[in-house]
This record gives structure tokens, sequence and C-alpha cells, in this order.
């Protein structure tokens, strides 16, 4: 068991993926599991360009991931803000967080079904 932290790069699942293939320097927890292999190298390789066979290669590597219990996770960084109607000219930058989020919550949904 060990304990890490990572803040994905870009908005999709593949930037956490992509530390639990076992040639990682970050996959600390040495995580290695064929069918996961599988999955992301299919995605990074014959499946990058046909977006309907890179997700289904994210849903199932994600089911896999559940399914191996690889990763528990401890804490999830979250952002409030409390913001008065009233108040204008105020602009947030968080842009890529929303798409992250959006991401995130779709391989939830996806791994649910």
């Amino acid at each position: 068991m060990t304990y890490t932290l990572w803040l994905a790069d870009y908005a999709d699942p593949i930037s956490f993926f992509d530390i639990l293939t076992k040639n990682n320097p970050q996959n600390y927890g040495h995580y290695d599991d064929t069918v996961f292999s599988q999955q992301i190298t299919a995605a990074h390789n014959q499946n990058a360009t046909n977006t309907q066979s890179y997700w289904q290669n994210m849903r199932t590597a994600a089911k896999r991931l559940n399914q191996t219990a690889a990763v528990v996770p401890l804490y999830n960084m979250t952002e409030s803000h409390l913001v008065n109607s009233n108040l204008n000219g105020v602009s947030y930058h968080g842009g890529w967080r929303k798409r992250l989020y959006a991401c995130l919550l779709q391989i939830i949904v996806w791994v649910l079904k």
C-alpha cells in the first residue's frame, strides 16, 4: 500500500490512468493488471482516433480499477465560491476544472452502468 497524490494535467481520465501503468515511475504501489494495461495501450494506440472505442477503453479500465481495488480515494480537492448575485464584473478562470469534473462525472456514470 502506498499514499500518493495526483492532479490531472488535462480533462481526460487517461491523465489519471497512465500513472497506474506498469512502467510509470509514479506507480508507487506497483499496480500491474493485464486487463487494465490492455485497455490503456489500446486507448493510446489503435483507438486513439476512434472516439467511441477510446471511451469504451476508458470505461473498461475504470471498471477494472474498481474490481481490483487499485485506488482508494482519501481526499478530493474541491473549491467553493460564495458569490452575491448582484456582483458584476468578476471573471473566474476555472474552466479547465469544470471540464475535468464533467469528464470525471461521465466516467463515474459509465462505470456504474
